[in-house]
């Protein structure tokens, strides 16, 4: 037969469950929160690590993004054999970074292309998409001459890579914030006046007959 427990072992039992039920989702919270900065090496150590691509892009979305995704950076993983998918969730979750002002530490987004630039990307074999969705994220300034235009074709550069490079150059998101909408300048338009109905007219009394003899 169990002693019995005195009533201030129980009082002291339940105590310590509410305070485990009430601080277990908190630790749990903290426990799931990933604070480590994931750089471009962090990836390809994962690769060569031989991780499975979903636990890969797992860590990218839930970490800390301090990529470089700059044209050097992007070639440096298509060499370290990085798959070009797991490459697209790098640039979502700098993207996503940028957008909540915490991509300090993502580098490559003020990189201005060029043709030279674009050149290099095609002949260390960067995929298509990568190479697009940088054009996308970056400012440029291509030189889209008749002279540049064939020397990035004997360079093997895609069609589809020049006929985006003709496209007007996006313009610095900065700038598009900064600058308030104007109205358009003129003379304000005056409201439409409904003229005044004239008074109508009282018709003539009517003739007075003359007095018959």
């Amino acid at each position: 037969m169990l002693p019995a427990k005195s009533p201030r072992s129980v009082v002291r039992f339940h105590a310590a469950t509410v305070a485990l039920l009430l601080f277990a989702p908190v630790a749990i919270a903290n426990a799931q929160t990933d604070t480590e900065v994931v750089t471009n090496e962090t990836v390809v150590h994962m690769v060569t690590g031989k991780l499975s691509k979903d636990l890969i892009v797992g860590k990218i979305t839930a970490a800390v993004p301090g990529f470089d995704l700059s044209s050097e950076g992007l070639v440096l993983l298509n060499t370290n054999k990085v798959d070009a998918n797991i490459v697209k969730a790098m640039f979502d979750a700098a993207e996503s970074a940028k957008r909540r002002g915490v991509a300090n530490s993502v580098t490559g987004f003020d990189e201005v292309l060029t043709n030279e630039i674009m050149i290099r990307m095609v002949s260390a074999k960067v995929s298509k998409d990568l190479i697009m969705r940088k054009m996308q994220m970056s400012r440029s300034q291509f030189d889209v001459s008749s002279a540049g235009m064939v020397n990035l074709n004997q360079n093997k550069v895609p069609q589809d890579i020049i006929k985006a490079m003709m496209l007007p150059p996006r313009a610095p998101e900065a700038a598009a914030s900064t600058i308030p909408v104007r109205p358009p300048v003129g003379k304000p338009t005056e409201p439409t006046k409904t003229p005044a109905k004239a008074p109508a007219k009282t018709p003539p009394p009517p003739a007075k007959k003359p007095p018959q003899h």
